[in-house]
């Protein structure tokens, strides 16, 4: 069986890399196209996957976008022409049900990101779409089924379904004493569905935690690499490439986060999370904050932080069973479809 991937944007490469290394130690033929966006790329060769990159990302205009995703779609196409594959599977990679229907192979598209308007290009051409349980009530999921989509829920959270593949993941434990830094994720600047940026109320809380704590920024491109870099010292770093999630996990004394997958991963993982996302919030996040694993401040300052991290008390959660339950039958899925005969 040949398995395609496509990976779009950088929470992609650590959502499929226990797939991949289950489906390499299975001896099956996995093929990867990858969209140089954010830390997409780097983070695949930090894995050593071989890959083949077909840029296309449009920036924030809703026209260019469409353009450069249809310019894509037909360059996977052509990619994959020559050796279709069994099955291809995406989280959130728009294109990938099109060029299934195009070439006649079947598809499972995922994503846990209801208010992505592109669901409803990909969603109606996939074979099975997948979105958290979470959603099942949403009036979006009642809409992507009047226009054809056949889908179906996991339980749990993305990211407890690779976390859950790891016992460093499992195992992590988490003593505010021995840890001394900050870590700051800023915002998806370039995603569709980002409109908020306070560019001067992240400035000041920055420069804020650098007087009390020694703060890594992890920018997602250059573009932010080189805007960050002016507010860099000796206790304000910003990290140059890409750091492993185990690094971040085993130091990090709280981590704020503008954008979703990555304040997901640390909230799971028992990490002070603040989420200080601008734009609207989806249901895994709500169902994070509502639940006490995550803390949403629009409006903050230092002395609000130093607050949370007095009353901030470790969760038990069953979200790593319950996300290693959905890998299985997410697996088994991708397994039993791809093995069918067009």
């Amino acid at each position: 069986m040949n398995i395609w991937i496509d990976l779009t944007n950088s929470p992609h490469v650590t959502f499929f890399k226990p797939f991949i290394a289950l489906w390499k130690k299975l001896d099956i033929d996995i093929t990867i196209t990858l969209r140089d966006l954010s830390n997409t790329e780097e983070l695949a060769n930090q894995e050593g996957w071989k890959y083949q990159k077909i840029s296309g990302h449009g920036g924030k205009n809703r026209l260019s976008k469409l353009f450069a995703f249809i310019k894509r779609t037909f360059a996977l196409k052509k990619t994959l022409s020559n050796k279709t594959p069994d099955i291809g599977v995406s989280h959130s990679g728009f294109c990938v049900p099109l060029v299934g229907k195009l070439l006649g192979f079947p598809t499972i598209y995922i994503n846990d990101n209801e208010w992505a308007l592109a669901n409803f290009i990909a969603a109606p051409f996939a074979t099975v779409t997948y979105f958290p349980k979470l959603l099942d009530k949403s009036k979006i999921i009642k809409w992507l089924k009047i226009f054809g989509a056949n889908i179906k829920f996991y339980d749990g959270l993305k990211e407890a379904i690779y976390l859950s593949q790891s016992l460093q993941f499992r195992m992590n434990n988490y003593k505010s004493s021995r840890r001394d830094k900050v870590y700051f994720r800023p915002e998806p600047h370039m995603a569709d569905y980002y409109s908020g940026f306070e560019r001067d109320s992240l400035y000041n809380l920055i420069e804020d935690l650098s007087s009390k704590f020694k703060v890594i920024i992890l920018p997602r491109d250059k573009f932010q690499t080189k805007f960050y870099s002016s507010l860099e010292s000796d206790t304000c770093i910003v990290a140059r490439k890409p750091l492993d999630l185990t690094k971040i996990a085993s130091d990090a004394k709280f981590f704020i986060g503008s954008g979703g997958t990555m304040s997901r991963e640390l909230a799971i993982l028992g990490i002070p999370t603040i989420s200080t996302y601008t734009g609207n919030l989806l249901a895994v996040d709500k169902y994070l904050i509502e639940h006490g694993f995550l803390c949403h401040m629009v409006n903050y300052d230092l002395n609000m932080i130093k607050k949370f991290l007095k009353t901030f008390k470790l969760k038990k959660s069953d979200l790593m069973d319950i996300g290693s339950k959905s890998f299985k039958n997410i697996e088994r899925e991708i397994a039993q479809i791809g093995c069918i005969k067009n």
